[in-house]
């Protein structure tokens, strides 16, 4: 054992037994606290222990014990105290010491000195070796708590006496319970069951063995391939949303001895893929039925052209009922006066394009979807008054891809067209409203051409109608370069968030309606441009369609340029409220506001702040030689100095006379005393010349504070002036961080 000695040399039983003892291959021995903690710094790996006579010269030897702590020794430190000391020893131990021994006075007592000192030794070092096992395990535990969390697989993990430790956001999303529910308690159960009963988690905690593992997992669970854990598929009519299917893997979780701390489980949402097998086996039963009971009416026809279906929406549609038609090839008989093909017979033909236009002169085209035909005619002989029918038709093919038939499917636009005549009047008599109306205003249809100019929007924009109507040129009226008007977003169905892209925070819902506002800059055709409102609104048709958008102008321009006007004016008033006239530094009147907020934003974030006070040395006898303007320069110029040595992050103030101070943000007490010291070296160099051949160089004393957690503006800046008048009184021209920087 090696042995650090800190004591007089009349300790010379304690040196002698420890010099002779086998157990003591080192003894150094230092006279002084000085000379030990030199030995200590420059080698402190030379050492196992270190034993500290209580009676240092100069010093005792538990205040040595606690310097040699706060600097970080770690070695096991040994006080050796006299009888007389005893009372000491609780002191001792509270300090963060070792051990403390009363100082041998007898034989037997000096004997086993050097063992006693040894078994300290020793149990120091297990006790680091275990501390430094628990810190190990406990950085595991916070590596494994971050890969849990940031998983996107649904994860949870229990401790070995079941209480849930980490529940993923994967988890809360798929069992509906958040973390803040579950963490703490042996309740992970609730996720999954409408009881308490073991998960498999909690199983394979308690090491059971398979035969009960499979009494609470049901018969398709199995040990995983990977690991010691175990894997399991189960129906949870408790899961959130209405219960589902999950696959489970639980595993332990072991420490380096093979014990049991805990258990992971991670879950799989495989509801869907179980749900997959059902459709598929109800798909065949499901499509003879949908083409049955269908609201669309239907017809189908085999490759003969005779009808193998007519839906009860046909029947509806056409009043003929099913049984006149099918195992018949007189599908024409519900459209036409006389025999001819319909589009289905025509494409089970295969016939040419140019077959088909001759039959239907009106228009057709092929279809969107699918490898038929769509079209739209009038039937005269179809119920009372004729009617509107928008019909599609495509072709049925085999596995094979023969031809085997074609389906018709029908639509009743009667109520449609009727709707769009409707329209066309109505849009007559808006357009006549539109250009009688004082309110600069233009519209555009579905497919953003403009179909409104009205006067008042051509004597605004000085675009004429006869220039924009048909075109898609409303844009020229407001920028240089093509971009979305407000109504063309209208008609395109843009989310609000998008139309806040182009307009940021000029954007809003309309007051009114279902429409939008913005009011915005537009440069125009005049060198100044013109601040315009603009509202736009959708136009819909009967059925509630977007058929077009309307669009109103209001020129603002008088109204922006007034409350321009007011901010600028309130802007200056609020400057000069919180800016002292001869320095323009900021006043004492704006120092405590500021201060509060960032008082309150150190302790919010728990980061660091301190203040400076400064005070021009010898002041009031300058301004009595030289008078109050001469004194006024030089505050002037200590303004100066101050901004040139601060941050843009930091603040300064004029606090009063020739007091200053300055709020440092995200600064400790070291970086503060460093910019006190830089201003004060800067206005030390500053030279002033108040009167014909004078020179003179004034000196500025600072005091320095860091608040302290809890602290006040008050109480901090009573702080720095407190340290500040301390430089005073220490000489001047200094810079004084209090005992606290000491």
């Amino acid at each position: 054992m090696r042995i650090l000695f800190v004591g007089r040399n009349t300790e010379q039983g304690c040196l002698s037994t420890l010099q002779d003892s086998p157990v003591v291959k080192v003894l150094k021995i230092c006279g002084s606290a000085d000379e030990a903690r030199g030995t200590l710094i420059a080698a402190p790996k030379d050492f196992d222990l270190v034993a500290i006579d209580h009676d240092l010269p100069g010093v005792t030897g538990l205040e040595f014990s606690r310097q040699l702590l706060s600097q970080g020794i770690t070695l096991p430190l040994v006080l050796l105290v006299s009888e007389k000391l005893g009372n000491l020893l609780n002191a001792a131990l509270n300090t963060g010491i070792e051990a403390c021994l009363l100082k041998p006075t007898t034989v037997d007592q000096f004997s086993v000195l050097p063992t006693t000192l040894q078994k300290i030794a020793r149990h120091h070092l297990d006790r680091l070796e275990r501390e430094m096992a628990v810190e190990g395990l406990r950085n595991s535990l916070k590596r494994l708590k971050r890969i849990v969390e940031a998983s996107t697989v649904p994860s949870f993990v229990i401790d070995n006496e079941h209480c849930v430790t980490d529940w993923n956001r994967a988890c809360e999303a798929l069992t509906g319970f958040s973390a803040k529910e579950i963490l703490g308690t042996k309740d992970s159960w609730r996720a999954f069951y409408n009881f308490p009963r073991p998960t498999m988690a909690d199983l394979v905690v308690d090491g059971l063995i398979e035969s009960e593992l499979a009494k609470h997992s049901g018969d398709e669970y199995r040990k995983s391939p990977l690991g010691e854990g175990y894997e399991a598929e189960d129906y949870f009519p408790a899961l959130h949303n209405g219960g589902g299917w999950l696959y489970i893997t639980a595993a332990p979780l072991k420490d380096c001895a093979g014990r049991v701390l805990g258990a992971i489980a991670t879950l799989q949402n495989v509801t869907e893929i179980r749900r997959a097998v059902e459709r598929l086996e109800q798909t065949s039963t499901w499509l003879t039925q949908i083409l049955n009971s269908s609201t669309v009416p239907t017809f189908v026809i085999d490759n003969n052209h005779r009808l193998t279906h007519w839906n009860h929406a046909c029947e509806m549609l056409t009043g003929i009922p099913a049984e006149q038609v099918i195992n018949t090839g007189n599908q024409w008989c519900a459209f036409y006066p006389q025999a001819r093909p319909t589009m289905a017979d025509l494409i089970v033909d295969n016939v040419l394009e140019s077959e088909i236009a001759k039959h239907y002169t009106s228009g057709y085209r092929r279809a969107l979807l699918g490898n038929g035909f769509e079209a739209e005619g009038y039937f005269p002989h179809m119920g009372k008054e004729g009617c509107w029918i928008f019909f599609t038709s495509a072709l049925l093919r085999s596995a094979s891809g023969e031809i085997v038939g074609a389906l018709e499917t029908l639509q009743d636009i009667t109520d449609r067209r009727k709707a769009e005549h409707a329209l066309a009047e109505s849009q007559r008599w808006l357009s006549q409203i539109i250009q009688g109306s004082a309110v600069p205003t233009f519209v555009l249809d579905r497919e953003h051409r403009i179909r409104e100019w009205n006067i008042a929007c051509e004597n605004m924009t000085g675009f004429k109608a006869e220039q924009m109507i048909g075109t898609c040129n409303q844009w020229k009226a407001f920028s240089a370069k093509q971009r979305p008007v407000l109504a063309d977003f209208i008609l395109d169905g843009v989310s609000k968030e998008e139309i806040s892209m182009q307009y940021g925070d000029k954007f809003c819902l309309s007051l009114v309606g279902e429409g939008y506002e913005v009011e915005d800059f537009i440069p125009m055709q005049e060198a100044e441009g013109k601040w315009l409102f603009f509202t736009a609104s959708p136009l819909r048709d009967e059925a509630g369609v977007v058929i077009g958008a309307i669009e109103t102008l209001q020129d603002v321009t008088r109204r922006r340029k007034a409350e321009d006007a007011l901010r600028v004016s309130k802007e200056r008033y609020r400057e000069l409220s919180m800016t002292d006239d001869l320095t323009n530094l900021y006043n004492a009147r704006y120092l405590h506001l500021r201060a509060v907020e960032e008082i309150n934003r150190a302790e919010r974030y728990g980061r660091p702040l301190s203040l400076l006070m400064l005070d021009m040395d010898d002041f009031k006898s300058y301004n009595d030689s030289f008078g109050h303007l001469k004194g006024d320069l030089v505050l002037q110029r200590l303004a100066d100095t101050i901004r040139r040595c601060i941050r843009k992050t930091d603040s300064a103030f004029r606090y009063g006379g020739e007091e200053f101070t300055v709020l440092l943000p995200e600064s400790p007490q070291e970086e503060a005393v460093f910019i006190a010291e830089r201003i004060r070296q800067e206005f030390l160099r500053e030279i002033f010349s108040p009167a014909p051949e004078t020179v003179v160089s004034k000196t500025v004393s600072i005091g320095v504070a860091q608040l302290v957690s809890g602290e006040m503006v008050n109480a901090l800046l009573s702080r720095a002036d407190q340290n500040l008048y301390r430089a005073k009184r220490s000489g001047k021209n200094r810079v004084d961080a209090g005992e606290r920087n000491k």
